[in-house]
């Protein structure tokens, strides 16, 4: 699964909506996807666990050059909060790991 920071620098006024897109279509979309595609098996497995690889930046943006990619991290840590408490009773886990360094 990809994961970046492709949005141009700025702040707000500098992105558009096609960046807005990008940036959930490169740091939010792909771990639902996976997850829809995988997670059911786990679950009628009985076991599973699934990983989201988040960022500082979604408690830390950096307004100059990194919103869109920390609100798509925000995102990705909200949406894996969400699935771990579906899953958990069904004996899975779900980590949200977030990564310090870029």
């Amino acid at each position: 699964m990809l994961g970046g920071l492709s949005a141009p620098g700025g702040g707000c006024a500098a992105l558009d909506d096609a960046e807005w897109v990008k940036e959930l279509n490169l740091n939010l979309l792909p771990a639902v996807r996976l997850d829809r595609a995988l997670v059911p098996a786990m679950v009628k497995r009985g076991a599973g666990v699934v990983i989201h690889v988040t960022s500082i930046q979604h408690e830390l943006p950096l307004p100059e050059s990194t919103t869109a990619y920390a609100a798509a991290k925000a995102a990705l840590t909200t949406y894996s909060k969400s699935l771990s408490k579906e899953v958990t009773p069904k004996s899975m886990r779900v980590v949200g790991f977030i990564r310090i360094s870029q």
